[in-house]
């Protein structure tokens, strides 16, 4: 697993303003980062509703190792990382922890202590997935694109911006709807046919679905 963005949905009005919606995948250790744009909304795959077993067969499998070991300083910002035989010290220390946690959350379950505790000793090494949107991301992109930016945090929003400049927007009207999960096809007398799996559905069901289907990242997975 890596940091990736993909953009679900794209949207324009006839006023210029634009409607993005991106799901993405990152380490969870800069998630409280990412929440302190509070321009955006969305949700987030949720340690309190995973399975603790779910979570440790992720991290098992892929889970979140620093590619850059970085040497501590005053302040927040250093671009000097560990070398020579201190880096490999280092990562097999991590290493040591992703696996004692795992051990630790696992024994934990089987005394059944609520996932929402047991899961928050594999946190630091868990990958997560959001549902985001937002209207503005100039100034997130300006911040998180930035050197000094922690360089997890740097790497998202290098995956979204790629995304976001790639882009085109459809084109929405008045009372016509933005949802994520949905395909849609404009007819010729210019109405929209919303669908989903090449059933045609009610724009009321679209809604539905579309909400449901942001909602279920915080729990399971969508292909």
């Amino acid at each position: 697993m890596k940091t990736s963005a993909i953009i679900l949905k794209n949207s324009i009005n006839e006023y210029g303003d634009k409607l993005t919606t991106f799901r993405l995948t990152f380490p969870r250790i800069i998630l409280a980062e990412l929440n302190t744009h509070r321009v955006f909304s969305r949700n987030t795959s949720s340690s309190r509703a995973i399975p603790v077993l779910s979570n440790i067969q992720q991290i098992k499998n892929s889970p979140f190792i620093p590619e850059q070991w970085i040497k501590n300083n005053k302040g927040m910002y250093n671009d000097q990382n560990i070398i020579d035989n201190n880096v490999n010290i280092v990562r097999n220390l991590w290493l040591n922890s992703l696996s004692f946690n795992s051990d630790v959350a696992e024994e934990l379950s089987n005394y059944k202590l609520h996932k929402q505790y047991a899961n928050r000793l594999l946190e630091p090494f868990m990958y997560v997935d959001t549902i985001l949107s937002g209207t503005e991301f100039n100034n997130f992109f300006n911040l998180r694109l930035g050197k000094d930016a922690q360089p997890e945090i740097r790497e998202l929003a290098k995956c979204m911006y790629e995304q976001y400049i790639n882009s085109e927007p459809q084109e929405w009207c008045y009372n016509q709807w933005h949802l994520p999960y949905i395909d849609t096809e404009f007819l010729s007398n210019g109405e929209v046919k919303y669908s989903v799996n090449n059933t045609e559905i009610s724009l009321n069901d679209a809604i539905k679905i579309s909400v449901s289907c942001c909602a279920q990242v915080s729990y399971r997975k969508l292909d």
